[in-house]
C-alpha cells in the first residue's frame, strides 16, 4: 500500500475528481503544517500561528470573492431575483385588474383628483365669500347713508 492513497479506481467516475481535489488539499495542508513546524525552531507562539491562519484565510476569502466564478454566480442570482420580482409584480397587477381590486396607483390617482376638486371648491368658496363681503359692505353703506339722510323728528 502507498502512503498517499489515490483515488480508488473502482470509485464512481463522478466522485473521482472530488476525491482527487481533497487528496491534493490535504497533502498541501500537511506540507504547510510541516514547514511551519520546522521554521518555528521549537518555539510555538499561538498568536503567530493565529495571525498566519487569519492572513491565509483572509487572502483565500478575498481571492474567492473576487473570482470570476463567484462574481458570475452573484450576477446570475441577482438577475434571477430581479426577473422573479418583475414576474411577481406582473402577476399581481394582472390578478388585481381581473379581480377589480384597486391598486396603489389607482388610489393615489383618485386621491389627487379629490385633492384637486377640494382646492377648486375652496377657491370657489373664497370667491363667493369675497362677493358676499362686497354685497354686505354695499348694503351696510346704503343703510348708513339712509340713516344719516333721514330727518329726525
Amino acid at each position: 500500500m502507498s502512503t498517499h492513497p489515490g483515488p480508488n479506481p473502482a470509485a464512481n467516475p463522478f466522485v473521482e475528481p472530488y476525491v482527487e481535489i481533497w487528496n491534493q488539499f490535504l497533502e498541501q495542508a500537511n506540507e504547510t503544517t510541516r514547514r511551519m513546524m520546522q521554521s518555528d525552531d521549537g518555539h510555538a507562539d499561538p498568536r503567530l500561528w493565529q495571525r498566519r491562519w487569519m492572513q491565509a484565510t483572509s487572502q483565500s476569502i478575498d481571492a474567492y470573492l473576487r473570482s470570476p466564478f463567484f462574481l458570475n454566480a452573484m450576477k446570475q442570482n441577482m438577475d434571477a431575483i430581479i426577473e422573479t420580482k418583475m414576474k411577481v409584480n406582473d402577476l399581481q397587477k394582472e390578478f388585481t385588474r381581473n379581480a377589480n381590486i384597486p391598486t396603489a396607483s389607482d388610489i393615489s390617482g383618485l386621491f389627487e383628483r379629490v385633492r384637486g376638486m377640494d382646492e377648486m371648491i375652496l377657491a370657489r368658496l373664497s370667491e363667493i365669500q369675497d362677493r358676499l363681503d362686497k354685497i354686505e359692505s354695499a348694503l351696510q353703506d346704503d343703510t348708513d347713508r339712509n340713516t344719516r339722510d333721514t330727518p329726525k323728528n
